[in-house]
């Protein structure tokens, strides 16, 4: 079995690609199930909590943003994967990195960014089914993803009142309250335009209520956005800062078959 254990299951952009990978090797004939501390993942795909983690001689294992005190690879046949989604908030050099037998980054520059020496693959995350976007109304731009200071959301919505967007949607969770009440008492923000619209699970219906999505974010690893907008035709606004998507060609199939390469699957 695939045995995927991330530190962080909560709504976010990494449980999101876990739960599509999780999703897409068991729709592949893999045994795959998702371990995590939150709730948020468990009605998403095959899931559990972190409690009832087991590990078999036979299980492969891929860990995220999770510290373990292993000072070697646990007793398993199969193979034992770092998969790092992060940059400054979890650099590979401080875990006990040479334990496992590979490290698996979403992007080149963030695996430039890490610059550790071990073995490696990059490789883009399973995106979401999505169908071309059915908004036919007037110009209504969308600031989707976690609000804080690095996703830089005000920059987002004053482009999009720039470019004369009739209302900007907000998409996502508040993950820095303080940088939120300063944009949003900002004098050219205090406008019914403006509309939090909260955390949404079914990213169709986000896509299927704008014209314009605008991301504007100071560092990314690697995001959906793009390629989200690619598949349902909405128009994206990205910023020169947004050069994360260079393997994002992939298909969803070709990036399981990468997996099952790495991870010994035949």
């Amino acid at each position: 079995m695939i045995k995927i254990i991330t530190g962080f299951s909560n709504a976010g952009g990494s449980t999101v690609a876990f739960v599509n990978l999780t999703n897409a090797l068991n729709k592949a004939g893999v045994d795959c199930i998702l371990y995590g501390p939150h709730q948020w993942h468990l009605d998403k795909c095959r899931a559990d909590t972190m409690a009832n983690v087991r590990l078999e001689e036979d299980d492969s294992l891929i860990i995220h943003f999770f510290q373990t005190n292993w000072v070697q690879k646990p007793p398993i046949k199969g193979k034992f994967i770092y998969s790092c989604h992060e940059k400054d908030v979890a650099p590979i050099s401080s875990i006990n990195y040479k334990i496992y037998d590979s490290i698996h980054f979403v992007s080149r520059p963030q695996m430039e960014w890490h610059n550790v020496d071990h073995p490696s693959f990059i490789l883009p995350n399973v995106v979401d089914n999505l169908s071309k976007s059915t908004y036919k109304g007037e110009k209504v731009g969308a600031v989707v993803g976690s609000i804080d200071r690095n996703k830089q959301t005000d920059v987002s919505i004053q482009r999009a009142l720039d470019d004369g967007m009739k209302k900007v949607l907000l998409f996502g969770n508040i993950s820095d309250r303080d940088y939120y009440n300063e944009i949003m008492e900002k004098p050219e923000f205090l406008d019914k335009r403006i509309i939090y619209m909260g955390h949404c699970d079914n990213k169709q219906e986000i896509y299927d209520s704008v014209s314009d999505v605008y991301l504007s974010s100071l560092s990314e690893t690697w995001s959906f956005i793009p390629k989200e907008c690619e598949l349902t035709g909405v128009n994206f606004h990205g910023t020169e800062a947004i050069k994360n998507n260079f393997e994002q060609n992939m298909t969803n199939d070709e990036i399981v078959e990468v997996w099952k390469k790495e991870l010994n699957i035949a």
